[in-house]
């Protein structure tokens, strides 16, 4: 997994399980939804469902583009995806699929609630919900693993500005050539140069006194 590596392959093998279980539980959300559209005693899906199949959405188009910004930057060297392999957007986009994810499985566990039931749409919605707290983990981890790493690079690259970059961000820039100073040569009449003209001493500095004798 060479072309994941900005995202470690830790992190990589959790977005790819998080993928496949957000197409499972998208697809029974949207079962769900289907079934209660065609219930007479439904006006509408409940909204609670409706935000589960947006939830679902939002965790496989977030997570494909992740995986397609990673392997686009590295093995195919496209730079306008570098945005998508920096470290806030990797962050701020798997925040917002557990915040999703989260709210997803807490309003419909309490629309649903915890008894028992034995038709199929009962069933099915029960099992959604349980594949929404499992979509829920590999990202919780992957955040997880994300803070970590942000805390182990301030700890490594301390700055006293905390908006400011990271030091092995900054450019370097060669450093300017120190000027060599040449010593002055006394100039001949005839343009040839002597003996090193002796530097100017300084009119300010007092000349001692000759010694009188008594």
């Amino acid at each position: 997994m060479v072309a994941l590596e900005p995202f470690g392959r830790l992190r990589s093998l959790l977005y790819v399980v998080g993928l496949m279980l957000s197409f499972i539980t998208f697809v029974m959300w949207c079962y769900v939804v289907d079934r209660t559209n065609d219930m007479a005693w439904y006006i509408s899906s409940p909204s609670e469902f409706n935000f589960a199949v947006f939830a679902g959405l939002f965790a496989l188009l977030a997570t494909l583009a992740l995986l397609f910004g990673a392997y686009a930057h590295n093995a195919l060297h496209y730079s306008w995806t570098g945005y998508l392999v920096h470290t806030v957007v990797e962050t701020g986009a798997v925040a917002l699929v557990v915040i999703f994810w989260f709210c997803a499985a807490v309003a419909t566990a309490a629309l649903v609630g915890t008894g028992s039931c034995a038709a199929n749409l009962c069933r099915v919605s029960k099992a959604a919900i349980a594949f929404s707290w499992f979509s829920l983990i590999p990202y919780g981890a992957a955040l997880a693993l994300l803070v970590m790493q942000w805390l182990q690079q301030r700890r490594s690259y301390p700055t006293a500005n905390p908006m400011a970059p990271l030091a092995y961000d900054a450019p370097s820039h060669p450093a300017a050539p120190m000027a060599q100073t040449q010593p002055s040569y006394a100039a001949h009449p005839d343009g040839v140069p002597m003996h090193p003209a002796p530097a100017p001493m300084d009119s300010a500095m007092p000349m001692p006194e000759p010694s009188r004798q008594v």
